[in-house]
């Protein structure tokens, strides 16, 4: 039975995606949506607070929240029977426990999300009858962090982020799901490309 270990550079999925996008607070809650569709267990919702930018007319923001499923670890049944055994000998007991830790206990995977940008007044066109008029309207142009990472679930957090190759393949169906997931869900808040900022002058 193949029971080899995969290191922590295979348990960790980084993403970035730039967007633009008209309510960065919509944005926020649209991801914080997408973690609890996920069944991932969140903290309190806090909404997403702006602050005054450097230059007037604008703002920026800044927030982060990290979301946590658990389930059983499936691992073969001869990690326990053999690390109760090295446990015998006085010399192998930590090598025993080791082997029975890793046998037991849930397999934990953890989402972290970051959302940062500005906020700024734009120009547009609309479209009205058969003429076209230049509007004014808020902008944001919103970077997208996500980090998700799989092991066995401790007090807090992961206690080892190794898992067999059998966890391996559980965590990149999850996240082959999460991408396919937040790019649908960024496709519905997305603004197109055809607005530039105006910056207010002294």
């Amino acid at each position: 039975m193949n029971t080899k270990t995969q290191s922590s550079l295979n348990t960790e999925f980084p993403y970035k995606t730039d967007i633009k996008t008209g309510s960065p607070r919509k944005l926020w809650r649209f991801l914080n949506d997408f973690l609890a569709d996920n069944e991932y267990d969140t903290p309190k919702y806090k909404e997403l607070v702006t602050k005054p930018g450097d230059i007037d007319g604008t703002a920026t923001f800044s927030h982060r929240t990290k979301g946590w499923k658990e389930q059983q670890r499936h691992r073969p049944i001869w990690m326990p029977i053999v690390g109760f055994l090295l446990c015998l000998t006085i010399i192998l007991i930590p090598s025993g426990i080791r082997l029975i830790k890793q046998s037991t206990g849930m397999l934990r995977f953890e989402l972290e999300i970051e959302v940062e940008g500005e906020l700024y007044r734009a120009r547009g066109s609309a479209k009205a009858g058969t003429g076209t008029s230049e509007v004014l309207d808020v902008v944001a142009d919103a970077r997208i962090a996500m980090n998700c990472m799989a092991g066995r679930a401790a007090d807090e957090g992961l206690e080892a982020k190794y898992l067999d190759v059998t966890e391996v393949k559980l965590f990149e169906s999850e996240i082959e799901k999460l991408k396919k997931d937040i790019d649908e869900l960024l496709q519905k808040i997305v603004l197109p490309d055809i607005v530039t900022p105006e910056v207010a002058h002294e």
